[in-house]
């Protein structure tokens, strides 16, 4: 066996045989001619040698007809066959298929091998293609010898097709086309063979049979239609199904689909196999677009053909069309969608062409029939099948819209078609619905409503989702669309057939739910269209209520509510049958929330007048029952019912049985839903018997609604607010009780008052506390007890009976159990019981204080009540194991004690204080802890003297508290200890005294005693200070005139504590106690605690501000607010409550006492924080400055005029040692310094004292930690000078005592300058002589001798002119001793606002001059800015030249600042009139605002330059309080942004006083000697005017001077380039020379054409060079890398192109190898250490060359931006010359640079952009650009490289500004196909310039990216096609970029729309 044969075996073939998938064979035969039998000898030796194969049939055909030679020959080639050759397949798949077999002769060998050949037309390799087509047309050529000489071009072309596989199915198809006519006697066989193939597995194969195929069928018909019925036809039909059995892949489907196209003529007479076909084409599964394509050309071909063939046979013509749609019919099936997806089109198609292509058909009898035998469809169960029908119609209505009209019946088809539960058939439903309906205008506005809410929804991006929510209340939900379109067609539909409701009704119970939902929207729409409704409707709806699921119970509840109206036609008994059903609802309406609201809101349309009383009372005592509903809205609902109610019944009983739900309901929990009730029963109230309670009910109102708005901090207060206007809406209806009688009978009707007593006390025992862990207390927060305990109460309604059988007493009849009695006595009071368990403070405090005022009838206080009340707190609530329960006991016993009952309150005092005492030693509750503090604390200010026996229990008991956890507890132990203490008698003072007095000592000591006591022994150093600070607080609670002074003398140790809560409580009480002291001893202490007012911490300074307001602290607050009870005495009673409370006894109050119940300490404290808030706002000037500073001096000044003075002299020395001894303490050491200067203001006779003190401070070393030292002692100094004039020279020389001039005297003396000059000239010789030697001496620190220069130039101003020169002569010799030209910059900063102080001689001023000049030609700005003051200070000295050259300097500084400070100078009227400024006329055209293109080249040198040097900024300004930024535009965005006010930054954005030592370093002088400028106007013309526009002003009256400063600019920069070494080279020296050239190049313009001309050649010459040198550069750089290669490790893969460079690296292995064995056998380095230097050598000559290669390039790029800038702003220069410089720039592209290039690219853009459109020559300059540009790269892309970006990028600009739509059309098509370029950098460059074209307005690029996918212009570009495939494709890289793209357009088109919508 041949080596091709044992491969062929190894191909796969498939499982599938043709009779399988239902293709049938056929008998062939046919006998050659004779004369054809020799040359197809040869044709079938050469094909078996071409094959490698042998047969008995050849082996005999070959003895015949060849010589033996020749065999021999020919089986040498068969056996010498390379296996890595290419071989042609010989298909064994040929012999499997068993229903063909080929007959060992000569004719069947050769369809055999043709057949063979055909299917190699398929093989991979194109010599085998070539070869098998050769022998095929040899085949053809013999049977039909002039074929090829007819048809050789066409035939050339082809077999090339073939060659290159370009289309391989088109170009066979085409092969056959031309040769199949020639092979008709043997077609039959060629095709039988080739319908083997049909199964094959390979796609490829059974493609290109299929095309020879048909064309072999096409050229030969007659042969065809004859054969065996069309045998061939039916196959190629078959096959189409056999392609999903064969392979799960099938390309080559196409192929048979365009095969029925072409041979459709030839069938199309068989109707059968016709319709066939149309049903198999449009079943094929998985179609692919092209298939898709393909199909409909296709079908467009037989519809064709069908019309066409019976179009004159009237007969035939409507059997035929109806055959057609019926034959589609059949398509719709229930298992496979894809069957569906060309039905739509396929009728609309086939439609069309039936009526001569008429869009719209206005008759079709058959399409009419066609839709009316699809009824079974329409209701199928199948959704798919359904869908097909609804497909259909769709189809239909599109082609035939007048159907709607003609069948009417349709749309009810279509309306109910809107609920079907498949998606897919209820969208389709709904758009032909939306299609058809466009007459009607309410469902146009509908839809339309709809469309431009649901654009809102779509959630692409971040946006879009933002505008989802912001609009999702405005946006309709789908399921709501669907119904209201569904209700609006019914309304436009006919009437639907009168059974048909109910039978929708009968089915309700037997479907789905979802079926179920569908048929009740039906039932409710159409019933609503219906005149009356059948009760079995209403029957089947009731019944799905009671029994089915919640959702259908809803659902039909929802659709009985909607057919009330048709209720009207029922009968009574039909009517109360509804009712009783929906009463029903309403009585059972657990866990049906939803239904209940919707029932009771459409209860309103009811026909209540037909029902019977006794159903009406039932329904208002149900709506009774719901306003105990957990949810709010069905309240709600209930009370808008009820006020709708009220005007329908007849019945006055129902109208007040109405209202008395009404006002059972004011206690709705829900603020809304009270202030509800009350509107309703204000507005049912007037015009009645109930009109005089209005009022009341409106303070009710107002204080709720005042609630809600103003959202009070408790959770709900509104009851705490409203409990008055409560008792006083009970009392006007118990007053006026017989107005309201009817009212009144049935608010307290067994009926209501049970279901109260019911609500509020279930599940509780008589007499019993409830469980809080179990009780269910969410009852409270639905409706509140309140309001009926207390009308209850007032009326004295009886509780129920009690539930003991045995007991049949009536409820209005007191039992004779004790609990029985209490419960009666209370009643309703015990509503409120459960809440004092509750955890909620505020309903616990208001159930307190209900029970409270229950027990009062208007003023009267019934004794009785409270004796129950009482009991149930002694016996239950006090012994409860519940702590709340507790708590509530002693808050009722609290709020009691507080309202001052005669002898009751003083019982329960003395009663209970024990209780009270015990809580504290022995609870671990806080809560409970915290109340009996609360008790005891109103106990004490209540009974202050009955409570003194009992003081040193209450003290001891309270003083645990201190150390307890919570800070509440401890805060409110100390409030109650002063209270203790300030009440004490006065035979215990002593005592309390010393117990304070010991406490503290022990505590501070920590001796042996404290050790040994347990309470202080254990304590840690928080808790200790705790105790500390509360002791010291009662201190100075004591009332005793005679301790004052001793108490005060023990807290004056506390106040220098290191802890300021010690040093602030301190202070209160020294505050509190010094008003008992005399006046002398009074302004001692002042004094003495006066640093305080500037201690450190915030809290000390504000406790002493308080003070001077006169603000009371917290226990004097209590003490004036809660006066004692007027029975007060020192002895307490002994009596209990049990005693005083009488049944029958009454006690008569005042209304001021009754309204007093509730109030408590807690009020009395808001109060008090109210007033120290708003004293605090008064006094945050004061508090938000730093204490230490000259800005709080002035308030330390007053602070102690107010309350301080002048002392005696015995007092004097008393006070001064204790200010020097705070100095010692740390938080009051620098305060006590300003108050030592402060106390020597008042008295002069401690001057020599307190300046050597404050003198002294500054000899300390100037460093952070002594700094604030020196600054205080500066401050106090000023202070002390500045009030004490007469004092000022003891002062001065005190401080210049020393002969070692420190910092600090430097520091000193700078800040008394202005003093000094003021008060004491004199002195100012002999300091400035004092000074002047620490300039000179360089032993003097840097910083001492800068401060030096500053002090005597400010006191040179005031000395002779001897002096001044002195100076000066010391400063020029103190410049001069630097180098450095940075700390001379430093330097001169320092001192640059000293020289106006000066009379400058000759050479100070060329001194300063020279360096000014070079300080302005320096690239840092810094240093240029220094520079200004000096010229400020010497210009009028200087000579015209040299004053102009530095304005021309100034004025053309790249940077503003520096550019406006010049200009500045020139405002002096002097210069001003010289040159004329007021007549500047021109304008600058240069945009400031874009970054031109030396901006750029700057970015990118800065980002290259290593920063070295570090900047030198001498006064780096510092906000030290942030004063700037709370002035700040940013701070007040985030003010405004959280809604905070401005004038909570009021004293936060005031301009502070720096400290003395910051205001020297920053040198800022007094202000008030800088002049006032008199050039106002000229500055304002000035400001007008910009820097360039001034600059050529000047140029044009001076242009000698114009022409010298640019020539020497250009010999700056020839300099730079011939000099300069690399190394020395400074990229932002060039930059800076660039642009100041700019600048003034840019100013000249227009003013002499011919210089500016000059100038651009200078410029165009320096460019030629750079880049040429930088090129020559490069070529070095590479010849050099290229000899050395630069490689020198063995291992790097070296790519050799040259025998030289192959011979070099093996010398340099030699090398390398020689070094390192060197270094093995001799251990010597030499050879190695060659080897390294020459590697070095060439490093550093590489590193060189790159260096002036970066250098050129530097240079060359500034100079390019510097002539694009020109050309690109210039309006003056002339079309030739702009032309010039723009061919210039173009040839520049060529260069190898990218930089280069880039920066050329930038400038062509921008002179085309400002030119383009003002000078039309230019315009078709920039035109022929892009034309040589786009030559350019279509011709040259390969080679172009990155020169492409370049290209592409000024391709896309010049494009957008020209505008010109057919080279627009050029360069897309140019970007597009540069998305797949081979360099990624490229793709991404031309992807993101198609997105700047679309940003730039190119129509064309958003018509490209619209998805549709057909269009008119056949030139239109269809972007998003080749975005969709780039992808798709998973090797594509820049996919991010497409992405870009596609959502900046998704938002463009979100931007249209959103247009469009406003």
């Amino acid at each position: 066996m041949s080596k091709l044969e044992k491969a062929s075996k190894t191909l796969k073939s498939s499982k599938i045989t043709n009779e399988e998938v239902g293709i049938k064979t056929r008998s062939i035969s046919f006998t050659l001619k004779p004369e054809e039998r020799i040359p197809i000898t040869e044709w079938l030796k050469e094909v078996q040698a071409f094959f490698g194969i042998r047969t008995a049939v050849t082996n005999s055909l070959l003895n015949l007809y060849q010589k033996d030679d020749d065999d021999n020959e020919l089986i040498t080639k068969l056996d010498n066959i390379e296996i890595d050759v290419p071989q042609p397949i010989y298909y064994t798949y040929l012999d499997y298929q068993q229903n063909q077999i080929f007959d060992d002769m000569i004719e069947g060998l050769t369809v055999k091998f043709a057949i063979h050949l055909i299917a190699n037309l398929s093989h991979y390799s194109e010599i085998i293609r070539v070869q098998a087509s050769q022998y095929i047309l040899q085949l053809t050529s013999i049977f039909n010898p002039n074929i090829l000489s007819d048809n050789k071009k066409t035939f050339e072309n082809i077999i090339l097709n073939i060659q290159i596989n370009n289309d391989i199915y088109k170009a066979v198809s085409e092969f056959f086309e031309f040769i199949g006519e020639s092979l008709s006697r043997v077609s039959l066989a060629l095709v039988s063979g080739l319908e083997c193939f049909y199964t094959y597995i390979d796609p490829l194969v059974r493609g290109i049979c299929i095309s020879a195929l048909t064309q072999i069928i096409n050229k030969n018909e007659k042969i065809f239609i004859k054969d065996d019925n069309m045998l061939s036809f039916w196959n190629l039909k078959f096959s189409l199904g056999a392609f999903t059995k064969v392979s799960n892949s099938y390309p080559d489907r196409i192929c048979s689909i365009h095969a029925l196209n072409i041979l459709s003529k030839l069938y199309i007479n068989d109707l059968k196999l016709t319709l066939n076909i149309i049903q198999e084409l449009m079943k094929l599964e998985k179609k692919s677009k092209n298939e898709i394509k393909e199909i409909q050309n296709t079908l467009i071909k037989i519809f064709t053909d069908i019309h066409e063939s019976v179009k004159d046979d009237k007969l035939k013509i409507e059997a035929t069309y109806n055959s057609v749609y019926e034959s589609f019919k059949d398509i719709i099936v229930s298992n496979n969608e894809d069957f569906l997806d060309l039905l739509s089109w396929a009728i609309i198609n086939f439609t069309k062409i039936t009526n001569n292509k008429k869009k719209i058909v206005k008759e079709s009898p058959s399409l009419q029939n066609f839709i009316s035998s699809l009824s079974f469809q329409f209701s199928a169960v199948q959704p798919l099948v359904r869908y097909g029908a609804v497909v259909c119609l769709y189809a239909t209505l599109d082609i035939f819209p007048r159907l709607l009209l003609i069948n009417p019946e349709l749309m009810i088809l279509i309306v109910n078609g809107l609920t079907d539960n498949d998606y897919y058939c209820s969208s389709l439903y709904r758009h032909i619905f939306e299609e058809h309906t466009e007459n009607h205008i309410n469902i146009t506005k509908l839809i339309e409503e709809y469309q431009k809410l649901d654009f809102n929804k779509l959630d692409y991006d971040f946006d879009t989702r933002k505008e989802l929510i912001d609009n999702q209340d405005k946006i309709i939900n789908n399921d709501i669309y669907t119904e209201n379109l569904l209700k609006m067609g019914i309304e436009i539909s006919p009437n639907i057939h009168k059974n048909q409701l109910l039978k929708y009704a009968n089915v309700l119970e037997f479907v789905s739910t979802k079926e179920c939902i569908k048929f009740l929207y039906l039932i409710k729409y159409w019933g609503q269209k219906e005149k009356r409704i059948d009760i079995y409707i209403i029957q089947a709806l009731i019944s799905l209520l009671v029994n089915g699921e919640l959702e259908i119970q809803n659902k039909t509840l929802d659709v009985l509510l909607s057919l009330i109206p048709l209720f009207i036609h029922t009968n009574d008994k039909e009517l109360l049958f509804i009712w009783t059903h929906l009463r029903n609802i309403l009585v059972n309406h657990q866990n049906k929330d939803n239904m209940i609201l919707v029932l009771i809101k459409s209860l309103i349309q009811f026909p209540f007048d037909r029902l019977p009383d006794e159903s009406l009372k039932d329904l208002l005592k149900i709506q009774f029952t719901l306003i105990f509903h957990k949810n709010p809205n069905i309240r709600e609902a209930v009370y808008k019912f009820l006020d709708y109610s009220y005007n329908i019944w007849k019945n006055q009983e129902l109208k007040f049985q109405t209202m008395s739900i009404l006002y059972s309901s004011i206690g709705d929990a829900k603020e809304k839903n009270a202030i509800l009730v009350l509107n309703i029963i204000i507005k049912l109230s007037y015009n009645s018997v109930l009109q005089e309670l209005i009022p009341n009910l409106k303070d009710i109102k107002s204080a709720l609604e005042k609630n809600n708005n103003e959202e009070l901090i408790l959770q709900y207060p509104f009851y705490i607010l409203n409990l008055k206007n409560i008792i006083n809406k009970s009392n006007a209806i118990q007053i006026n009780q017989n107005n309201y009688q009817d009212l009144i009978n049935i608010l307290f009707e067994d009926f209501m008052t049970d279901k109260f007593w019911e609500y509020f006390l279930e599940n509780c025992s008589d007499g019993q506390l409830v469980k809080p862990d179990e009780f269910n207390y969410s009852r409270f927060f639905i409706q509140t007890p309140f309001f009926i305990s207390i009308l209850y109460s007032k009326f004295n309604i009886p509780p129920p009976a009690l539930n003991d059988i045995s007991n049949n007493t009536p409820r209005n009849v007191m039992p004779t159990s004790v609990i029985g009695k209490r419960r009666f006595i209370l009643g309703y009071i015990l509503c409120n019981m459960p809440l004092t368990g509750i955890s909620d403070k505020t309903f616990r405090k208001m159930a307190c204080i209900t029970l409270i005022r229950c027990c009062f009838r208007q003023i009267v206080l019934k004794h009785k009540v409270l004796f129950r009340l009482m009991e149930y707190v002694k016996e239950k609530m006090l012994v409860s194991k519940y702590w709340i329960f507790k708590l509530s006991g002693i808050d009722i016993i609290k709020y009691l004690i507080l309202i001052k009952l005669p002898l009751i309150g003083q019982c329960m005092m003395a009663q209970f204080l024990d209780y009270t005492l015990d809580i504290l030693h022995n609870s671990p509750i806080d809560s409970l802890k915290q109340g009996a503090l609360l008790l005891i604390e109103a106990s004490t200010l209540i009974y202050p003297k009955a409570i003194g026996l009992r003081l040193s229990d209450i003290r001891d008991a309270v003083r645990l508290m201190f150390i307890d956890d919570n800070t509440y507890t401890t805060e409110l132990a100390s409030r109650i200890y002063d209270i203790v203490f300030s009440i004490v008698p006065e035979n215990q003072i002593d005592e309390f005294y010393k117990y304070l007095i010991n406490e503290i000592s022990l505590i501070t000591k920590k001796g042996l005693e404290a050790m040994s006591d347990p309470l202080i022994s254990n304590l840690n150093i928080e808790e200790s200070e705790r105790i500390i600070i509360y002791s010291l607080s009662a201190l100075g609670s004591i009332k005793s005139k005679l301790l004052s002074g001793p108490i005060i003398r023990e807290l004056l140790k506390y106040i220098t504590s290191e802890n300021y809560k010690i040093r602030k409580v301190a202070l209160k009480s020294i505050f509190i106690q010094v008003d008992n002291l005399n006046s002398i001893e009074k302004l001692t202490i002042l004094w003495i605690v006066l640093p305080l007012f500037a201690d450190e911490n915030y809290s000390v300074r504000k406790t002493f501000n308080l003070y001077l307001k006169n603000v009371l602290f917290s226990s004097e607050i209590l003490q004036n607010e809660i006066t004692p009870h007027k029975e007060d005495s020192p002895s307490l009673t002994s009596k209990t409550f049990e005693s005083i409370l009488k049944e029958s006894d009454t006690t008569l109050l005042t209304q001021k006492e009754i309204n007093e119940i509730g109030n408590d300490v807690e009020k009395i404290y808001i109060k008090y924080y109210k007033r120290q808030t708003i004293e605090e706002m008064e006094i945050q000037e004061s508090l938000t400055l730093p204490p230490i500073s000259m800005d709080y001096i002035p308030f330390l000044k007053a602070a102690a005029k107010k309350i301080c003075g002048r002392v005696s002299n015995q007092k004097i020395g008393e006070i001064i040692y204790f200010l020097l001894s705070f100095i010692q303490s740390k938080p009051l050491k620098f305060a006590s310094y300003l108050v030592l200067s402060e106390f020597c203001c008042y008295h002069d006779e401690s001057i020599i004292q307190i300046s050597k003190v404050l003198s002294d401070l500054l000899y300390q070393e100037i460093c952070l930690e002594n700094r604030k030292l020196i600054e205080v002692s500066i401050i106090s100094l000023y202070n002390l000078s500045e009030f004490l004039p007469t004092a000022f020279r003891q002062v001065l020389n005190t401080i210049t005592a020393s002969n070692e001039k420190c910092d600090g005297e430097i520091y000193a003396i700078h800040s008394l300058i202005p003093l000094i000059k003021e008060n004491l000239p004199i002195v100012a010789p002999e300091l400035l002589n004092s000074y002047l030697p620490i300039i000179t001496n360089k032993r003097q620190p840097l910083q001492k001798r800068i401060n030096a220069v500053v002090i005597c130039a400010e006191l040179a101003t005031i000395c002779s002119d001897a002096e001044s020169n002195s100076v000066m002569k010391a400063i020029l010799s103190f410049i001069n001793s630097f180098q450095n030209n940075n700390e001379k910059m430093k330097i001169f900063a320092s001192l640059e606002s000293i020289f106006k102080y000066f009379k400058l001689n000759s050479e100070f001023g060329l001194f300063l001059i020279d360096n000014a000049r070079a300080s302005l030609m320096n690239s840092d700005s810094n240093i240029r800015n220094y520079s200004i003051p000096t010229f400020n200070n010497l210009h009028t000295s200087l000579k015209d030249d040299d004053f102009l050259w530095f304005i021309f300097h100034y004025l053309a500084d790249p940077v503003e600042t520096i550019s406006e400070r010049g200009k500045m100078i020139l405002c002096d009227d002097k210069y001003f009139t010289k040159y004329n400024l007021s007549s500047v006329t021109y304008i600058d055209e240069k945009v400031k605002s874009t970054k031109q293109f030396l901006d750029i080249i700057k970015e990118e040198i800065n980002e290259e330059e290593d920063d070295d040097n570090i900047e030198i900024t001498p006064f780096e300004y510092e906000d030290i309080y942030n004063c700037d930024y709370y002035n700040s535009n940013a701070r007040k965005k985030i003010s405004e942004m959280y809604g905070l006010s401005e004038s909570l930054f009021k004293y936060k954005c005031r301009k502070l006083k720096k400290t003395p030592l910051n205001n020297f370093d920053s040198i800022v002088f007094v202000e008030h000697q800088e002049k006032e400028n008199d050039n106002n106007k000229n500055i304002d013309e000035l400001n007008k005017l910009n820097c360039i526009s001034i600059l050529h002003h000047l140029m044009k009256q001076l242009p000698d001077t114009t022409s010298s400063i640019i020539n020497e600019l250009f010999d700056y920069i020839d300099n730079i380039i011939g000099y300069n070494t690399a190394n020395t080279f400074n990229g932002n020296e060039v930059a800076f020379y660039f642009s100041v050239l700019e600048n003034l190049i840019r100013a000249s313009d227009g003013i002499n054409d011919e210089l500016t001309n000059e100038y651009m050649k200078k410029l165009q010459t320096l460019i030629n060079n750079l880049l040429k040198r930088a090129d020559d550069i490069r070529k070095y750089l590479f010849q050099k890398i290229e000899k050395s290669l630069f490689f020198f490790s063995d291992y790097i893969d070296i790519p050799i192109v040259s025998s030289e460079q192959y011979n070099l690296i093996e010398e340099i292995k030699k090398e390398s190898q020689e070094a390192t064995l060197e270094i093995m056998k001799t251990g010597k380095a030499t050879k190695l250490n060659k080897f390294e230097n020459t590697k070095n050598e060439f490093n550093s000559i590489i590193e060189n060359e790159n260096e002036e290669l970066r250098k050129s390039v530097t240079i060359s790029m500034f100079a390019l931006a510097l002539y694009g800038s020109y050309y690109t702003f210039s309006n003056d220069c002339k079309m030739n010359d702009l032309i010039l410089g723009y061919r210039f720039l173009y040839n520049i592209l060529k260069d190898k640079h990218r930089g280069v290039r880039s920066l050329v690219t930038d400038i062509l853009i921008s002179i085309t952009k400002n030119h383009y459109k003002i000078k039309n020559e230019f315009t078709n300059e920039a035109v022929v650009t892009i034309k040589n540009l786009i030559k350019i790269i279509r011709k040259e892309d390969s080679s172009l490289y990155y020169r492409k970006i370049d290209i592409l990028n000024l391709i896309c600009n010049l494009s957008c500004i020209i505008n010109d739509k057919s080279i627009q059309h050029e360069t897309i098509k140019i970007l597009l196909d540069h998305w797949r370029d081979l360099n990624d950098e490229i793709r991404i460059v031309s992807i993101n310039l198609i997105k700047y074209m679309g940003e730039y307005g190119v129509n064309e690029i958003l018509n490209g990216l619209a998805i549709e996918e057909k269009s008119d212009n056949k030139n239109a570009l269809n972007i998003m096609v080749e975005i969709a495939s780039l992808m798709s494709n998973p090797e594509y890289t820049e996919k991010a970029e497409l992405n870009d793209l596609l959502n900046w357009y998704f938002d463009k088109v979100k931007e249209m729309k959103q247009k469009i919508n406003n």
